[in-house]
């Protein structure tokens, strides 16, 4: 049995932990409730002391780490990984419960299946500022017709008392294929619009000539993309980004989508060994899925984002569930304009579902894939 190391930070936060190296620029641990779990790091400049369990006690100033490389330019922001709180663990395990399901079992191969999603054990969706909620959200798109689908929102809430700054510029998400995608895209879509009529007239005789003219009316244009950074203010919550879309013609029905939420869908190959079966529930391991998502968030509680961290989690099929869920209902059939249309279209499809899982919507822990996945 040996004592804690107990590491007191400039902000005035305590860590518990076992530390393992002190390097010139950084304090590495592991915490004392985890001892053979990640090894984390600190920046030294954040650091003020360590007390050791022995009894010995480091003492640091903040000049033993400049802040500043070797031209004499500012450094590059220090990132530091977060560090989950105690309930981390405890959140995590609310998703991985298999939901109620209202399912047939037979023996013929499944024609569809839907994914139910779970967090890896390494993943931190909670700390000392923040914790990561899985938001389901059902949103409208055009596709020759306008429908609803249903899709994720990841929120972030606040805890602390000052504003949060997100850089979606360096917050990514890490699809199956091991291809990522920035959060952030500096794009712009630009829409114009406008009318105008008018007339001319032209006169010329050899290299003279006189025109006459005139026009009236009015034009402007809009741009739409991503702001770089998101602010979350003192115990709010927002969504890392909000389904997103503009008109681009007004005569013709053309969109554009500028921002999207999460959506967890993949396709099986038909020629796997044990093909999923009708009403049958496939369970996976972390190393065994055939499909997941990983999301890095960088944040900091500084606007000049002098000091950073970085948040990281993992979502992975857990449950492949060999049953179809109805969505020929999910399509808006109420005039274009009629405010109530989309809300109707969502309860229809939130009661689709709802025939499979009954508990889908009034528990958010309850997170499925994309429904309607085939065998390629």
């Amino acid at each position: 049995m040996f004592a804690d190391d107990v590491i007191v930070l400039r902000n005035g936060d305590i860590i518990n932990g076992i530390v393992t190296e002190v390097q010139t620029n950084e304090i590495k641990y592991k915490k004392s409730s985890n001892p053979n779990g990640p090894l984390y790091a600190e920046p030294k400049s954040n650091v003020l002391s360590i007390k050791y369990g022995n009894g010995e006690v480091d003492k640091f100033d903040q000049t033993s780490q400049p802040n500043t490389i070797a031209n004499g330019s500012p450094a590059a922001p220090t990132k530091t990984r977060s560090i989950p709180m105690d309930d981390n663990a405890s959140i995590k395990a609310q998703y991985e419960v298999l939901p109620r399901l209202n399912i047939k079992s037979s023996k013929k191969k499944a024609k569809e299946f839907f994914p139910i999603m779970a967090f890896t054990d390494s993943s931190v969706i909670s700390t000392k500022d923040l914790t990561i909620v899985i938001d389901p959200t059902a949103v409208e798109y055009y596709d020759g017709g306008w429908k609803v689908k249903m899709g994720y929102a990841i929120q972030i809430v606040n805890k602390t008392d000052q504003p949060i700054y997100i850089d979606r510029a360096n917050s990514f998400r890490r699809f199956n294929d091991l291809s990522t995608q920035s959060y952030y895209d500096n794009q712009q879509t630009t829409v114009s619009h406008g009318n105008s009529s008018g007339g001319g007239i032209g006169l010329g005789i050899g290299p003279v000539g006189v025109g006459m003219g005139g026009s009236s009316g009015s034009t402007y244009s809009e741009s739409h993309g991503t702001d770089r950074f998101l602010i979350i203010g003192p115990k709010s919550k927002a969504n890392l980004l909000d389904y997103k879309y503009i008109r681009l013609s007004e005569k013709k029905a053309k969109f554009k989508t500028i921002s999207d939420i999460e959506y967890w869908g993949f396709n099986l190959n038909k020629n796997i060994a044990t093909p999923i079966t009708e009403g049958e529930v496939k369970t996976y391991t972390e190393e065994t899925t055939p499909y997941s998502n990983k999301y890095f968030i960088t944040y900091s509680t500084d606007s000049e984002f002098k000091n950073c961290y970085t948040i990281d989690f993992e979502l992975y099929a857990k449950y492949i569930v060999g049953a179809k869920i109805k969505h020929n209902k999910w399509a808006m059939s109420l005039p274009d304009g009629d405010s109530g249309q989309s809300s109707v279209a969502t309860s229809r499809m939130v009661s689709e579902i709802q025939n499979t899982i009954p508990d889908f919507w009034t528990n958010s822990l309850v997170i499925i894939g994309t429904v309607g996945g085939e065998y390629n």
